[in-house]
């Protein structure tokens, strides 16, 4: 093929592909929303773009101040205690939110009773898919006229088979649970964890806490709830935070496996090469 041939195949492909530069996206995943152009200038600078995780310590304090501010200001912003920033996606948050409700429940010996993870109907869409992954049983409990939790269903599916409950608040109908520190209260009683997916956090950022509203873990979507108008994750990566659950809780084999069962960016070969230039070996 001759060269304009090739480009105007690609160039063409290009024009077939939808982009926020041509329209809205109504509702989508993470990478379907609109990010900035200043904040996609601001990641490509070299002081970012060539860090390497496998970097002496000394030469990256930089970052680790920037990352260490980060979770500070992201536990006051959610009422949570504590911040991991492992996870790399909105999955993985979600993941290791149900895996420390799991440690949890092993650490105070009932983990073989407690195999039920509630989820509404009008929570998000991955929510029963982290918790059937973490080995969790699903029970769904339905919506009222309302579009909110049913209550009087929450109360009879709640019992000693209860993990947690997973819920978004707002919920994916747009609609603020308003009875949520009743919902919290059944769930407690019953023994159970309260999680929070923050896909739709900034609609209330600044006026009310998850940790307030008596949710015990939580994980966030960052690209949208602190850069846009909507949800998603800031450079694919989501956080998590908990705030009833001390870390001494759990022993150093049960995060251990929490965090070998997420899967970690590979280093590729380009990474390798930036390395050795960083370090000024060939």
């Amino acid at each position: 093929m001759s060269e304009p041939e090739v480009i105007r195949h690609f160039t063409r492909l290009s024009q077939e592909t939808y982009a926020v530069d041509l329209g809205t996206y109504p509702l989508g995943s993470c990478t379907m929303k609109y990010n900035p152009k200043i904040a996609e200038a601001a990641v490509q600078t070299h002081k970012l773009e060539k860090l390497h995780p496998e970097q002496e310590e000394s030469t990256v304090q930089g970052i680790l101040a920037l990352l260490y501010n980060l979770s500070q200001n992201l536990a006051e912003i959610t009422g949570m205690s504590k911040i991991t920033l492992q996870p790399a996606a909105g999955a993985q948050g979600e993941l290791t939110g149900v895996l420390i409700i799991r440690a949890f429940h092993q650490e105070q010996g009932h983990l073989q009773d407690r195999q039920e993870m509630l989820i509404p109907d009008s929570a998000h869409g991955t929510n029963p898919a982290s918790a059937a992954m973490a080995g969790f049983k699903v029970v769904v409990i339905p919506s009222d006229s309302e579009g909110m939790v049913d209550l009087n269903a929450l109360r009879e599916a709640v019992g000693p088979k209860t993990a947690g409950l997973m819920i978004t608040n707002p919920n994916t109908l747009g609609i603020f649970e308003k009875n949520i520190l009743d919902i919290a209260k059944i769930v407690h009683e019953a023994g159970g964890l309260l999680y929070y997916d923050g896909a739709n956090l900034n609609a209330i950022l600044g006026k009310v806490r998850p940790g307030d509203m008596g949710f015990d873990i939580v994980h966030l979507n960052i690209r949208n709830t602190a850069r846009r108008r909507r949800t998603g994750c800031w450079a694919s990566r989501c956080y998590q935070a908990t705030r009833t659950i001390p870390p001494d809780s759990l022993n150093r084999l049960q995060w251990q496996e929490i965090l070998f069962r997420l899967r970690r960016r590979p280093i590729h070969r380009k990474d390798q090469i930036l390395q050795r230039e960083h370090r000024g070996t060939s």
